[in-house]
Formats: C-alpha cells, sequence, structure tokens
C-alpha cells in the first residue's frame, strides 16, 4: 500500500502555548487525542510550535517542529502595548513559512487530511490543505479571541477576528468541544458545518495498580490519614480555586481532619494571590499545592485522594469541556461539580455527582461535609461515575464518529462532489 492510500493525517498545533508532552490539559488533550486516532488506524504525522523542555515523552509518530518566530529581543525595551501587537503581527506573518514547512512534510507523506487545533492567528493549516484540494478539519477548544481579550492581551482585535471568520468559513468540518462553543462558532458563520466532541480520557491509564499509601503520604505529608480533597488542572482564575481556598477555611472549623490538595500549575499571579489567600485563612498546614504532575502520575493522585472537586465561579460564557471531570470520573472517585454550561448535561445530581451553585463556597462546604460523612454515597456516586465513563467518554468511544467524518470527507474530496461533509 502505497502512503497516499493509507489514513494518514497531518495534525497542526501552531500555539506556543502548548506544549508537546507538557503537563497542561491542553498538551494532554492533544497527546490523548494522537494515541486515540491511532487506536483507529491513522498515522499521524504531527507539527507543533514547541515541545515540552521537561518531557521525555518520545511517541511513535513523527513530531516535528514549526519554524521558530523571529528574534524579537530587540522588544525588551519597548513600550507594552507597542511590544504586544508586534507580537500579534509576528505570530500572523509567520503562516507564509509555516505553509513551507508544511509542504516540506508533504513531500515526504502524501497525508489524506489535514486536522489543526485553533491558534489566534495561525491560517497556515488551512492555506496549505486549500493549495492541495486536501480536506481541513478544524478543532475548536474555546473562543481564543474573547478569551485573550477577557483574561490576557489582544491587541490586534480586527486582525485576530478576520483570521477567526476566515476559518470558520473554510475549514470543511468544524469539531467544537461544547454546545455553547457550536453556538458561538454559528454565530460568527452561520453556514458553519460543526459537530460537538466533547473532551473524553483513556480509560487504560486508570486501569494499573495505584500504591495509594504512598501517594496519600505525597499528597497530605503532614496527615496522610486525612479526609483529602483534591482538584486538579491548570490553576487559573476561571477554574475556582480561590472558591474551593474559602470553602476550605469554612469546612476546618468544624472538621480538622481534612487536606485540600491542589494538583496543577498555571496563571502566576493568580497563584500567588492564592498563597496570600491561604496564609490569611490560615490554612497553610492544611492545603498542599503540590504544582504539576506528570502524565503518567495524575491517574495515581486521583484515585488516592477521597473527593475530587470542580469549583467553577459563575461565568458568563462557560464553553468548557472539563478534560478534568473524565479524569475525575475514570479515578473512580466521588465528584463535587458547579453545576453550569455542559456539566449539566455530564453529570447528574446525587447519581454520579453532588452539583453546587456555581460561585458558591457554603455550597462547597456542605458538599463536602455531606460526603464525609456519608460512605455509602461517595460509594455510590463513585461507582455510577465509573460506569458511565467507561460506556460513553472514553477516547476510543469519543473518536469513533469522528473517524467516519474522516473517511468520509476524504472520499468526498477524491469525487470532488461537495466541499463540506454532512453533519455527523
Amino acid at each position: 500500500m502505497s502512503n497516499a492510500d493509507k489514513k494518514t493525517m497531518l495534525y497542526v498545533c501552531s500555539d506556543r502555548g502548548i506544549p508537546f508532552g507538557g503537563t497542561k490539559g491542553a498538551s494532554i488533550h492533544v497527546r490523548e487525542f494522537l494515541e486515540a486516532i491511532i487506536k483507529h488506524d491513522f498515522s499521524p504525522t504531527v507539527a507543533v510550535a514547541r515541545r515540552d523542555g521537561k518531557s521525555d515523552y518520545q511517541p511513535d509518530y513523527p513530531v516535528h517542529m514549526l519554524p521558530n518566530h523571529p528574534d524579537l529581543s530587540f522588544l525588551d525595551d519597548s513600550h507594552d502595548s507597542d511590544r504586544q501587537e508586534l507580537k500579534e503581527a509576528k505570530d500572523y506573518y509567520r503562516n507564509e513559512d509555516v505553509q513551507k514547512f508544511l509542504e516540506v512534510l508533504y513531500r515526504e507523506t502524501k497525508f489524506g487530511l489535514v486536522y489543526e487545533r485553533y491558534s489566534l492567528f495561525g491560517t497556515a493549516g488551512c492555506l496549505f490543505a486549500q493549495s492541495r484540494s486536501l480536506p481541513f478539519v478544524l478543532e475548536v477548544n474555546a473562543p481564543l479571541l474573547l478569551e485573550a481579550s477577557n483574561y490576557r492581551q489582544l491587541s490586534q482585535m480586527p486582525l485576530a477576528r478576520s483570521v477567526e471568520k476566515y476559518l470558520f468559513s473554510n475549514a470543511d468540518h468544524i469539531l467544537a468541544v461544547s454546545d455553547r462553543l457550536r453556538d458561538y462558532i454559528v454565530d460568527v458563520v452561520p453556514t458553519a458545518r460543526v459537530t460537538v466532541v466533547p473532551y473524553g480520557v483513556s480509560i487504560d491509564n486508570y486501569a494499573t495498580e495505584t500504591d495509594t499509601t504512598h501517594w496519600r503520604q505525597r499528597l497530605a505529608p503532614n496527615s496522610p490519614n486525612d479526609f483529602i480533597i483534591g482538584f486538579c488542572g491548570s490553576v487559573k482564575p476561571w477554574h475556582g480555586v480561590d472558591l474551593l481556598l474559602e470553602a476550605m477555611g469554612g469546612l476546618v472549623e468544624q472538621d480538622k481532619d481534612c487536606t485540600l490538595c491542589i494538583v496543577g500549575s498555571g496563571d502566576k499571579e493568580y497563584e500567588a494571590q492564592l498563597y496570600r489567600l491561604c496564609r490569611q485563612l490560615g490554612l497553610s498546614e492544611q492545603v498542599n499545592f503540590t504544582g504539576a504532575l506528570s502524565f503518567e502520575d495524575v491517574p495515581h493522585a486521583l484515585k488516592s485522594m477521597d473527593v475530587l472537586v470542580a469549583p467553577y465561579p459563575n461565568l458568563t460564557n462557560f464553553y468548557f469541556s472539563p478534560l478534568k471531570l473524565f479524569e475525575y470520573m475514570a479515578a473512580g472517585k466521588p465528584i463535587i461539580a458547579s453545576g453550569i454550561g455542559q456539566i449539566t448535561s455530564l453529570l447528574t445530581h446525587e447519581k454520579n455527582a453532588l452539583l453546587v451553585t456555581p460561585g458558591d463556597s457554603s455550597a462547597l462546604v456542605e458538599a463536602v461535609r455531606r460526603l464525609r460523612s456519608d460512605e455509602s454515597l461517595r460509594s455510590e456516586l463513585s461507582r455510577n461515575a465509573l460506569e458511565e465513563v467507561h460506556s460513553k467518554h472514553s477516547w476510543h468511544k469519543r473518536l469513533e464518529p469522528v473517524v467516519e467524518l474522516f473517511d468520509r470527507l476524504q472520499q468526498q474530496k477524491k469525487t470532488g462532489k461537495v466541499k463540506h461533509a454532512d453533519t455527523l
């Protein structure tokens, strides 16, 4: 079989904020998606902006580094707004070099489909796919334009908006991770072909035995026999860790035998705020910030805790597909989560989780107390969540309709019958 006949695909991620092989949620998603697509008989060629320098992950598929940004050290003395504007312009004009690089890869491997994770100014994957008449699938994980303008800096708003509209208009198909995100895409381009594909979890990663004694000592070194409340994920303002700390402050007023373990890292300014809050609440001895754990260690850590929490605040635009929820379910531990957005369609209150009012720290306190005192409820919620994640939310099952879409798109491109695939 020639390369042209194989189920080959090019996977592009040009976002420098997503290091390949890293520990943040986006990096985990990239890794697990690719590992799952291989099990569906696809052979990926991967092109990413950068690799995690601390990771020793060496996959079986080729991973290429996209052309580096030009040296901008001369901007160090520039005004902040000027520097930000030039960085964004650099991201956009880098597309020409990236497209040329993808042409080089194509001469080595005649992949039959281009799949790109949406980045704020990245058009190279789409332009390359058009030049070679290849199907182009765009994965959209967030409304990046809104996210950047609300939480970071965005100087080139008109350019970012134009790129977004161009990609949503020209993708043969778009995969969005939530219903709210699909609605956002269709608001931008009403004719966009969009299918909602939430995140999943690699069940096999949670099947290995865990030395819980060792891990509890590591997670709660001062009191490994405490009731351990856990959070795992990127430590960013929209994940509500500050609410969890406030809840912990209320909890320990009546129950000192509890430890809160926060697994992850993220926004440095927000992390500093959390440390200050921890000291103000007198929780320094009862809260353990572990930092990010390796991909291999996360399942063991989650399986060694007593309850797992996703304490999202009351966000106006909750467009997430929370990766942590699927990991929590696979760990077989009781879950407390804010009843917001996609969470309400994934979890059912008092069946496989306890859902609380978003942004309400007192509701978190009461939910933890309830589970702390009711072992049978903890067991029931854990069992139901584990059964559901196995039956519905494994990556293998999640990608079955996606693979059918890929096959259909490639066939339609070969016949030249239609530009877009039907919805799944």
